[in-house]
């Protein structure tokens, strides 16, 4: 499957500003560093569940 190079140098750049704010703000969870990966942040549980609950409510989750 061919890839658009801008699509990709863009989705790039989103994966390394969340990654550095995740550890400038210091919520990232063990392992870390967070780079190159799908990272744990402190909260992640609480937000699945809450996530869960609201969508067998039918509404939608906002994380903050």
């Amino acid at each position: 499957m061919a890839r658009d190079p801008a699509v990709v140098r863009r989705k790039a750049e989103i994966r390394q500003r969340i990654w550095d704010l995740l550890e400038r703000l210091g919520v990232a969870a063990f392992p870390r560093p967070v780079y190159g990966r799908i990272p744990n942040f402190r909260g992640a549980m609480r937000r699945a569940a809450d996530s869960s609950r609201r969508r067998r409510g039918g509404g939608l989750a906002l994380l903050r």
